[in-house]
């Protein structure tokens, strides 16, 4: 609850799931979950308590629940982040360096600039800005753990990273 609310007009909280575009109940299932979970973490934990790390190593045991269920859900939270940072005035791009992230610690990110498919042979990204190689149209980034993918592989063409600096 923000503390510019009065506890005593609220009745409580919902979490919405549009399904104009969800085709079938796997789809609503996928949609869902962890989702309803982190509402759950929201509405439910006292606000002191609250330790993100700590919540994703219970999504991690719900998952293996919703597994054993044949639930589909999303695993996103294992995707690499890409996001990029331009020097301000640049119109050539050359002098924008792009950032791997991962929602969950203790992730390996491998990525690749010449299009082959990135694994756990591929260049290790360190936690610094990543500047563009010359002739480079497209990075691909994977995520593993303890030596075995467990992220989605992420291919994004630079060109629509050059779109969203700007």
């Amino acid at each position: 609850m923000p503390d510019s609310v009065d506890a005593k007009y609220i009745l409580g909280g919902q979490g919405n799931l549009w399904t104009e575009s969800v085709t079938d109940e796997r789809q609503v299932e996928y949609m869902t979950w962890p989702r309803a979970m982190a509402i759950a973490e929201v509405y439910w934990s006292p606000k002191k308590g609250k330790n993100y790390n700590v919540f994703v190593q219970r999504v991690e045991t719900h998952f293996k629940r919703l597994d054993a269920s044949g639930v589909k859900h999303a695993n996103s939270i294992y995707d690499p982040l890409i996001s990029t940072t331009k020097a301000k005035g640049d119109t050539t791009f050359k002098s924008v360096e792009i950032s791997l992230n991962t929602e969950m610690k203790g992730l390996d990110i491998y990525y690749t600039f010449d299009t082959s498919l990135p694994d756990d042979r591929s260049l290790k990204y360190e936690g610094k800005p990543l500047s563009v190689p010359n002739g480079a149209s497209e990075i691909k980034a994977i995520t593993y753990r303890n030596g075995k993918p467990i992220g989605k592989q992420i291919d994004l063409k630079l060109k629509d990273l050059y779109k969203k600096t700007n």
